[in-house]
């Protein structure tokens, strides 16, 4: 893992001290996966137009680099609404980016091993049992799709979606 990928955690760790490994694991798994998981799940207009007008000012920026290139971002639904973008733009973007985005499953994998030197260093701030308990299950079932940590969730109620900036910037100058 590169030393940007690495700030990138940190950041993520300071902006959310509120925070578990598997939030982290959710940042690298966007970074490395992009959108396309969503279409696993299928795209819910309804589920996203009700996160979009339910969206809590964080105090988060419109869009949120989660990748050491700054391509691959965290579209932000309150901060976005705040500049007046519309839904459309973001789930424009979204389509888009799903199809412009190549997951690259290698860099989670090793990413994920990097990832519980940096715990077990001490190098993050990240329990080392949360680590060995998440390897488990990935060992079974794979990296899969994972939620939000509860305390994560309720502390900062994230409402965004993962896109590829330049795609965004189609549709809107931020």
């Amino acid at each position: 893992m590169n030393e940007w990928m690495i700030e990138i955690i940190r950041e993520h760790i300071r902006k959310h001290p509120i925070i578990e490994l598997v939030d982290v694991y959710k940042l690298l798994f966007q970074a490395a996966n992009g959108p396309k998981h969503i279409l696993m799940h299928g795209v819910d207009y309804d589920e996203i137009k009700r996160q979009w007008d339910s969206a809590v000012d964080a105090g988060e920026e419109p869009l949120e680099a989660i990748s050491a290139d700054g391509l691959m971002v965290r579209a932000h639904f309150a901060a976005l609404k705040k500049k007046e973008v519309p839904l459309d733009d973001v789930m424009g973007a979204l389509m888009y980016s799903v199809d412009g985005f190549q997951p690259r499953p290698e860099l989670m994998i090793e990413w994920w091993k990097e990832l519980k030197n940096l715990v077990e260093t001490r190098a993050l701030p990240l329990e080392t049992s949360e680590y060995l308990e998440l390897d488990e299950e990935f060992q079974q079932w794979g990296f899969i799709v994972k939620h939000h940590s509860q305390k994560f969730s309720e502390a900062y109620k994230p409402a965004y979606l993962v896109i590829l900036k330049r795609y965004f910037e189609l549709y809107n100058q931020l």
